[in-house]
């Protein structure tokens, strides 16, 4: 090679390197995109362990696309010339870089971030030319290796910080979304999903699939399993988590530990064309078709009808050893062979037994009671009793019906007849029938005399209590020949009156029962004062032969007699004191002091004296005198009122009027004017008439 051609070699060859050194620094094509491999991604469990063979996805943010060289948005030419991505790095980018559009944002288009827009940024951005978002990075997914690494091949930005946004995901965790500047190793943490048990068993005849055993699901997973017969066998159902299931596959989500099990049953042979029907039945009856064994098509409906001997009654059917229906007639659909017995059971006859003495008063409504038992003495409930009542011809005057309860007892209301005599009483249950003898009785009547009353008073010493009365019957008849109980008792305590203080008479129709009944009070309690007190009394009287007995029951109330005061009418003007004694109605003393009685004196003026305040000490009480030191001075009408307390009965207040008179003056005829000129005028006709004469 000549010389000249070698110098031209030399300065081709240093025209090429000084080429490749400026494009390489201003990094102009064919330089102008570079792809590195980023810092390595490493995908960790909870347990720092390393997953491998998850899958790493990474998307470019908008920060990091925008640093790749995307200034401009070419759209928004059609108003103003602004900075902006556009998902494309073109011409327009470089453009607004090197200023061609007018003013730049610095800030957006500083690429290297040395705070100027220059040279550098516009061939940086001019080095990305053609740089499309939707298929960059060339790489965006891959797949961690057995370290639980990866990288993707990415530009570099000038800034060094490229942001993306990474997602890992891996069956059986949950998927994880960061945003990671990837010129750094980044370590992503994943947390396994919940998993849940599925324990699968099968009875003989079959299996599953999957097989039984015990599987493994994630959360969520929808799981299906299918029942699988064996020869000779089906499915019958599922039992899963102790629910029963009969839809074969069964499907459901694996949400929490599950229990599955699969059943099943043999596959019963084709039914027979025919089968038997037994019938028998106890003694006490027959049935139709009779006793025996027979062959019926399958599907066939018979009916068999049992009949009672006499005597007798159809209980039930037994059909293959369990109780049947109780009716006669049974109608069967012969689908299997069948054992069937009429069971019938001897009627018993009842025994009727009439607890009730049968003696009532004409026309009044009564109560019969009927027992009614069977052969072996025991009761016998539900049965109608029906009663009725016949006159001598037999014709029947009353009837009635009630049913015995599990006692065996009817209770039956019926009315007696309305005349006195004997009559005849059925009593009838199913065919048994008994009769006895009725008898209507006139009912003795206790009649009262007039002057009982319900209140009666105290009387010390004397029969203070009371009761007379009449005895006579229904017919209007007055009775004697009859007996007579009484009792006569405290109403609280029930202390039965002793027989020392009571006093009982009878004369043919006329009974007299009298008590001392404040005097035995004092007997059992010396300390005994008036005070109410009620007394149980009951009279009875009977005559059984020819009489229904009567019974009077009443409560007397015992009463204190009431205290009264003697008070004088009148008294002398100036009269300096009054005395009031007090006494019960028969002239005795109450056992009463000052603290039981007051005495208010009102004078005619209106002003009111007290032997509790204004008189205290002026009033003196001895033996039931009330002795009061007080002067009348006003002429005029005075009231007294005595007032008592606290007494063991009530006692109401009395009030008294007293007049107060000055002393009467002796009347002289002749000083009188009246009678003095009555008797001058008399004089005077006597001698005018001599005069006369």
């Amino acid at each position: 090679m000549n010389k000249m051609n070698k110098k031209i070699l030399l300065v081709v060859v240093v025209f090429l390197i000084s080429t490749i050194a400026i494009a390489y620094i201003f990094k102009l094509p064919p330089f102008s995109i570079v792809y590195k491999p980023s810092a390595a991604i490493t995908v960790v469990d909870l347990n720092n362990n390393v997953v491998s063979g998850a899958t790493v996805k990474i998307d470019e943010t908008d920060d990091a696309w925008h640093w790749l060289g995307d200034v401009f948005n070419e759209y928004s030419m059609k108003c103003t010339s602004t900075a902006g991505f556009d998902g494309l790095i073109d011409n327009y980018d470089y453009n607004y870089t090197a200023g061609y559009y007018g003013s730049i944002d610095v800030n957006w288009t500083d690429m290297n971030g040395d705070g100027k827009v220059d040279l550098k940024d516009t061939y940086y951005v001019g080095s990305h030319i053609g740089l499309v978002r939707s298929s960059y990075p060339p790489t965006s997914e891959a797949v961690t290796n057995d370290t639980g690494q990866v990288t993707f091949d990415i530009v570099y930005t000038d800034r060094g910080i490229d942001t993306y946004a990474i997602t890992v995901s891996k069956t059986g965790y949950s998927t994880k979304i960061v945003t990671k500047n990837i010129n750094t190793a980044q370590t992503i943490v994943l947390e396994p999903l919940p998993t849940h048990s599925l324990t699968i068993s099968s009875s003989s005849g079959g299996t599953t699939d999957p097989a039984p055993g015990v599987h493994y699901y994630i959360e969520g997973t929808a799981v299906s399993v299918s029942a699988i017969p064996n020869n000779g066998y089906k499915f019958s159902y599922w039992k899963l988590d102790g629910v029963m299931y009969w839809n074969n596959p069964i499907s459901f989500t694996m949400n929490i530990d599950h229990n599955l099990e699969a059943y099943f049953e043999t596959i019963p042979p084709p039914p027979p064309s025919s089968y038997t029907l037994t019938i028998s039945c106890t003694s006490g009856g027959i049935t139709d078709p009779s006793p025996g064994t027979y062959n019926y098509t399958a599907g066939s409906v018979v009916t068999i009808t049992a009949s009672p001997y006499s005597d007798y009654t159809f209980t039930k059917w037994i059909i293959d050893k369990q109780d049947g229906p109780t009716t006669p007639s049974l109608t069967l659909t012969i689908d299997k062979s069948y054992n069937v017995e009429a069971v019938f059971t001897l009627v018993p006859k009842p025994t009727i037994s009439v607890l009730t003495l049968l003696k009532f008063p004409p026309s009044e409504n009564v109560n019969v009671t009927v027992y009614v038992t069977d052969q072996n003495n025991q009761p016998m409930q539900n049965k109608m009793v029906t009663m009725s009542i016949l006159d001598s011809s037999g014709t029947v005057l009353r009837q009635a019906s009630s049913p015995t309860g599990s006692d065996g007892k009817a209770n039956i209301v019926i009315t007696s007849p309305s005349k006195s005599g004997t009559y005849n009483a059925t009593f009838t249950v199913d065919t048994s029938t008994i009769s006895q003898p009725l008898y209507v009785l006139p009912k003795i009547v206790i009649v009262l005399s007039s002057d009982y009353s319900k209140s009666q008073v105290y009387k010390p010493g004397s029969y203070d209590f009371k009761l007379e009365a009449q005895i006579q019957d229904t017919d209007g008849n007055m009775l004697s020949g009859y007996s007579v109980s009484w009792e006569l008792k405290d109403a609280i305590t029930g202390t039965a009156v002793s027989t020392d203080y009571t006093s009982l008479t009878v004369q043919l129709s006329r009974v007299v029962l009298q008590a001392k009944i404040y005097d035995w009070y004092r007997s059992i309690n010396p300390t005994f004062q008036y005070k109410e007190e009620g007394i149980y009394v009951k009279l009875r009287v009977y005559k059984p032969e020819t009489h229904i007995e009567n019974t009077f029951i009443d409560t007397v109330t015992m009463k204190p007699p009431y205290l009264g005061a003697l008070v004088p009418s009148s008294l002398p003007l100036g009269n300096p004191g009054i005395t009031i004694s007090i006494r019960d109605p028969y002239g005795n003393v109450p056992q009463i002091t000052l603290d039981n009685v007051e005495v208010i004196i009102q004078t005619p003026s209106g002003s009111s004296y007290s032997t509790r305040t204004e008189l205290v000490n002026k009033v003196t009480m001895v033996s039931g005198d009330i002795s009061i030191a007080f002067k009348f001075e006003e002429q005029g009408e005075y009231k007294v009122v005595v007032r008592y307390y606290n007494l063991q009965w009530t006692q109401p207040d009395q009030t008294y009027n007293v007049y107060v008179l000055a002393e009467s003056q002796p009347i002289s005829i002749l000083t009188n004017p009246y009678i003095i000129g009555a008797i001058v005028l008399i004089v005077l006709i006597i001698l005018f008439r001599r005069r006369k004469k």
